[in-house]
């Protein structure tokens, strides 16, 4: 079969997935009520979820459910029995972020697809090989990748890959945010996202808070548009193209799928697209915040941002050239078509106010519609000034039209019909479709002989063909009869409408049957991947720095382990120091195709030096096996570790110690170290890492300032550079728990880390002896403890957890 990539719609309600369905996607993602990363989505009921599949599957289209949060150890058993249910209703594939979570499911269930959700952070060949040989099916690439590395990554990889298209950009790495959980309790890990990357924030001086340098929504971007460059990814032999938008209404999936489904389809056919600028149109006049063609093809400048408003604003309709104030009109000079009921929005000095249109005024004369070009007479309060740009927001004929293309019978099976008619026998219908499945049915009443015009072959077809308001077309139809012979064509037609229901219930079913699983049989699988390694004793004390200079100070402390952040210079400073225990080189927590160079050089010279990598990513730990031989790998909290299966899961790649999520509360720590808190480390002090992005935020800035992300609370966001050059904002306030090291020491975690940023080196060295000696039972400084509490801090998620 000639290669044709998958288009896969989102739906977040069942109104949406027809949408889908009948607009030309072969296949769609959704959530159930239950463990997804859109909850603020309606969502699919146990119910709505079988009545999605059987839908989708009468008309040879797939389904996808997402499983797609990070789940602690006392979800698993409830998720593994939402697994086989998904799995025994005939769910396609589940989508899945947590790693345990998606190595125990595709253990468990013979024949499951799992693919990798975008929220496991795979941005490279080696991250991809590893979950093909953990028995992943497909793997969502994250959305900084460009078309050069996705095909790249095609060409040498056996993995199904899938890749947006189109829709909301992150500003982050997914996967990577703790903005929203940390800021809010709101955690996007766990689906509930309060989105604060739509908020309006100053880029400033941390040092002088009135030098601000950029103003605005700076960390929105606009919506991913790639359909230009559709052709560009097929030649990649991409198996599918993702559309984000489970929280969109039905029309804009409509919309969306419509659009891109044509494109796909064309270029299938001629090896072009057209209507580029059509396609745009239609999909801008449902949701528009701007478009971009992101990061896929190389647009990394501040065009990328919706800097002036987050949400949707409306598709540019024309400029404002006059208004009569008397009248309470103003003139509009159209680009593009407006028409009576349609909704409009207008920007006028930083602020915007919008109307419904209820009449058009062209020359005077009235209209229902007003043409691009034309200059119309709009009835509208307020004051606006020549120029001011006018979006339309409401496009009443493309949405009547939208809501028209899913309220029919668009997809049509091919099935194939055989009748025989033999006189004094029951009448008889086969029919069979072009996978294999077949259906028979006998009519209850008796075939006669005709009294007056018998019932002829050619009347026979042309009730067997009639399948409107069905998913069937009837591509042929064989006739066995007597001659003579007569039956009811009510009867004929009741015959054919049974045969083809039993057909969709054959269809609904297909891969089902055998199929069942109890979840229940799988719990010892499940316990089989939980480790024991119980913590025991006083933990281990860790320190993290990107300044090679303190190592002198932290050794004389005392300090039990040192992680160094990775930087270019680091093997140079690490060779003019000499070979160093307990010292790991932590890498950045993204290292793509272009930071290779840097990170091979230093994985073949650090094991000479030091005892130990710590790694961000599934691909990192390929690097280092690869070219750092027997070196002890660390698992960094870029690996999203929540759970103890996750942690079987390192240890059978390699991982020897782990650094657990900071999104965990104490209950939960408790619960996942019982059986193995010796391999488990968990950062007590420091500011977290909230956001990981490629977008430059910094680019054209002067070097050597303390830079900020200041929010409309007056919060200042730490921002800096990784070692690749990244940029990372950390939180306003440091993790403080030097008061409640009891706490910690309970919690069972073999291993503490506090984490070094901004913060004085003297005062960071003075926090770590006073940790250090009450981890041990000992007295710490109450002087310094007031302090960090007065200047402001945060108890992270120890008490409170995440939602």
């Amino acid at each position: 079969m000639a290669y044709m990539p998958e288009l896969l719609s989102p739906a977040g309600s069942m109104e949406a997935f027809v949408a889908a369905i009948q607009n030309g996607a072969d296949a769609v993602y959704l959530g159930g009520k239950r463990f997804n990363a859109r909850q603020y989505a309606s969502n699919f009921d146990d119910e709505g979820l079988r009545a999605a599949i059987d839908y989708a599957h009468v008309r040879g289209k797939r389904v996808y459910v997402t499983l797609n949060i990070l789940l602690t150890n006392r979800e698993f058993e409830e998720a593994l029995e939402y697994a086989a249910f998904l799995y025994n209703i005939g769910a396609d594939a589940i989508i899945v972020q947590d790693m345990g979570a998606a190595s125990l499911i595709s253990r468990a269930f013979p024949g499951i697809r799992v693919h990798a959700s975008t929220q496991m952070t795979i941005y490279d060949l080696n991250g991809v090989k590893m979950l093909e040989d953990m028995g992943i099916s497909r793997v969502v690439l994250a959305r900084e990748l460009t078309a050069g590395e996705i095909a790249r990554i095609s060409r040498r990889s056996n993995v199904e890959l899938e890749v947006f298209v189109q829709g909301a950009l992150c500003m982050c790495y997914s996967g990577q945010c703790l903005m929203s959980s940390v800021i809010g309790g709101r955690s996007g890990n766990r689906g509930r996202c309060a989105q604060p990357c739509r908020l309006r924030y100053s880029l400033v001086d941390r040092g002088n808070l009135k030098r601000v340098y950029r103003e605005g929504y700076l960390l929105s971007p606009k919506d991913l548009f790639t359909l230009e460059n559709i052709g560009r990814l097929m030649d990649a032999r991409i198996r599918s193209f993702k559309i984000e938008g489970r929280m969109k209404r039905p029309e804009y999936v409509a919309a969306v799928t419509s659009v891109y489904r044509r494109a796909i389809d064309e270029y299938s056919r001629s090896g072009r697209i057209t209507g580029v600028e059509e396609g745009r149109r239609k999909i801008g006049k449902v949701f528009y915040r701007g478009f971009t063609e992101g990061y896929m093809f190389d647009v990394c400048t501040e065009e990328m941002l919706s800097i002036d408003r987050p949400d949707s604003r409306g598709f540019p309709l024309g400029r404002v050239v006059g208004q009569d104030g008397k009248n309470g009109t103003v003139e509009v000079r159209l680009e593009d078509s407006l028409n009576v009921g349609d909704g409009i929005e207008v920007e006028t000095g930083g602020k915007s106010s919008g109307t419904r249109v209820s009449a058009i005024m062209v020359n005077g004369e009235n209209r229902d519609k007003g043409a691009p070009g034309e200059i119309v007479a709009l009835a509208f309060s307020g004051r606006l000034k020549k120029g001011d740009r006018v979006y339309k927001t409401f496009d009443r004929e493309l949405m009547e039209s939208l809501t028209a293309s899913y309220a029919g019978e668009n997809v049509k099976v091919p099935v194939n019909l055989a009748v025989r008619l033999r006189i004094g026998e029951p009448a008889e219908i086969y029919v069979w479709d072009e996978d294999g499945n077949s259906e028979s049915i006998k009519g209850r009443k008796l075939v006669e002989e005709a009294v007056n015009l018998p019932l002829g072959k050619a009347r026979i077809e042309e009730q067997l063909s009639r399948t409107g308001g069905t998913p069937y077309t009837v591509t042929g139809i064989q006739v066995d009869m007597d001659r003579g012979a007569y039956i009811p064509v009510s009867e004929l037609n009741a015959l054919r409408r049974e045969a083809l229901n039993r057909l969709g219930r054959k269809r609904t079913s297909a891969g089902r049957g055998d199929r069942c699983v109890d979840a229940q049989r799988n719990m010892a699988e499940l316990n089989n991947k939980c480790v024991k390694a119980p913590g025991s004793g006083i933990p281990y004390l860790a320190v993290e720095t990107g300044d090679v200079s303190l190592l002198d100070d932290l050794k004389d402390i005392g300090v039990d382990r040192i992680y160094l952040r990775y930087s270019p210079e680091l093997i140079e400073e690490l060779g003019s120091i000499g070979r160093m225990e307990n010292v790991f080189v932590k890498l950045p927590t993204v290292t793509r195709e272009k930071d290779a160079e840097g990170i091979l050089g230093l994985l073949n010279e650090c094991k000479d030096f030091v005892e130990g990598i710590e790694v961000s990513n599934p691909g990192q730990i390929v690097m280092c096996k690869k070219h750092a031989g027997g070196i002890r790998i660390h698992g960094g909290d870029a690996l999203n570790i929540f759970n103890s299966v996750t942690i079987g899961q390192l240890l059978e790649w390699g991982c020897a110690s782990m650094t657990l999520s900071p999104e965990l509360n104490f209950a939960q720590i408790k619960d996942l170290t019982r059986g193995c808190g010796s391999l488990c480390e968990i950062i007590i002090h420091g500011r977290l890492r909230l956001m990981t992005i490629e977008y430059p935020l910094l680019k054209g800035l002067e070097k050597g300032i303390p830079y900020g992300l200041k929010d409309r609370k007056n919060m200042v966001f730490p921002l800096g550079l990784d070692g690749t050059g990244r940029v990372e904002i950390l939180n306003s306030q440091p993790v403080f728990m030097l008061d409640k090291t009891g706490d910690i020491v309970n919690s069972g975690a073999g291993g503490t880390r506090m984490v070094h940023t901004v913060e004085n080196p003297g005062t960071f060295l003075r926090l770590i002896k006073n940790y250090k000696d009450a981890l041990r039972g000992g007295e710490y400084d109450r002087d310094l403890a007031a302090d960090m509490v007065e200047g402001g801090m945060t108890r992270g998620h120890f008490y409170r957890g995440v939602e």
